[in-house]
């Protein structure tokens, strides 16, 4: 590959704001905070089922 190539390769798809990497980077930043939601929305149910569980094992 040339310097040409390697050089217009790097400024369209590594370098550019609106470049494919940078779409990856968001994307995964975007998955990283849906599973952030999912894992505190889990804890949440996990925690009131414990308590439902408590309460109607009393009753």
């Amino acid at each position: 590959m040339s310097a040409g190539t390697a050089s217009a390769y790097n400024r369209q798809v590594m370098d550019a704001a609106d470049g494919s990497y940078a779409a990856m980077v968001a994307f995964e930043a975007e998955l990283l905070r849906i599973r952030d939601s999912l894992q505190a929305m889990e804890e949440h149910y996990r925690q009131v089922e414990g308590a439902n569980a408590e309460l109607w094992g009393r009753l």
